[in-house]
């Protein structure tokens, strides 16, 4: 006890100041925006390098389960691939090399350019589809799926080209939400997290509904606000509307559990299996929207009118 009263003695007036200083510096950052915004980059900064320190010495145990999961996707883009010349060598073979068994007009016949779009048709470069999206690859260095609001951090920032809502996903499903950047880190809602909301529908049917998590199991999250007119089964495939700028339309989300059609109100309050596995999350994709700036700026309108 004497000892630890000399050592106050002498280093007293040294621990007063730095409280105080640790104080004043508490009240400024309260007070000023500027200097709040700049503290919780250098914080994210902070966390998530030494996150990123952490993560790099447990990912070794998670290869062989990643790599299972690269595999099967791989099986997947195959299986894709196949279809996709399947369905071009259909469409080629679908119309006729030769156009003399129809029926035609001689002012049609004898329009030697009208006969060859008949015997070889196609698509104008104006209605070919525009792509909207690219992914950017990331990496998981920390994520929470046992609290109420869980977050996700990526290795992936501002230099990366990583913007506020952004989207992010699994090779399996949805993940979260982009809400904070810094340099080479950024920080993502989790859609295990009471704050996450997201428009998803069931497949084939056009009712859209809203998703969200109540909390409890991470690997289950609420579907309300479908009609309980609407078609519903166990096992139904739950995709992404494409509404806004953040996920692209029908990205997987998950499977119908459950649901219960007995509520007075005329929804259904449907409990939905989620496809990503958040306790196995490590390599994620960015959801980079190409027309992201154009959409924020005609949504400023909607405020002005």
């Amino acid at each position: 006890m004497w000892r630890f009263l000399r050592f106050l003695a002498r280093f007293g007036n040294l621990i007063l100041f730095l409280i105080l200083e640790v104080v004043a510096f508490l009240i400024i950052i309260s007070l000023n925006r500027p200097h709040r915004e700049i503290s919780q980059g250098m914080m994210l900064e902070v966390s998530g390098t030494l996150a990123s320190m952490q993560s790099s010495a447990t990912e070794f145990f998670n290869l062989r389960s990643d790599n299972d999961i690269l595999q099967a996707r791989n099986a997947n883009l195959q299986l894709d691939i196949a279809r996709l010349r399947d369905s071009l060598a259909a469409y080629k073979n679908g119309y006729p090399s030769n156009t003399d068994f129809l029926l035609l007009p001689d002012s049609i016949r004898n329009d030697s350019a009208a006969m060859a779009l008949l015997a070889n048709p196609c698509t104008p470069d104006s209605m070919m589809p525009i792509e909207f999206f690219k992914f950017i690859p990331c990496r998981v260095i920390n994520n929470s799926v046992r609290l109420n609001y869980n977050y996700i951090t990526i290795n992936k920032g501002r230099r990366h080209g990583v913007r506020v809502d952004m989207g992010l996903v699994s090779p399996t499903g949805i993940a979260g939400q982009v809400i904070g950047v810094s340099e080479n880190f950024s920080l993502a809602l989790s859609v295990l997290n009471r704050k996450f909301r997201l428009s998803a529908e069931v497949l084939h049917n056009n009712n859209v509904g809203s998703l969200n998590w109540e909390g409890g199991s991470s690997s289950v999250a609420q579907l309300d606000d479908v009609p309980q007119t609407s078609r519903l089964k166990v096992g139904d495939t739950v995709i992404t509307t494409g509404y806004g700028t953040v996920f692209p339309a029908d990205y997987m989300v998950g499977t119908v559990k459950d649901f219960n059609n007995d509520a007075q109100d005329g929804f259904y309050h449907i409990n939905v299996n989620l496809s990503t596995n958040f306790n196995a999350l490590h390599h994620v994709f960015l959801v980079d929207f190409k027309y992201m700036d154009e959409i924020t700026a005609l949504d400023t309108l909607k405020s002005e009118q």
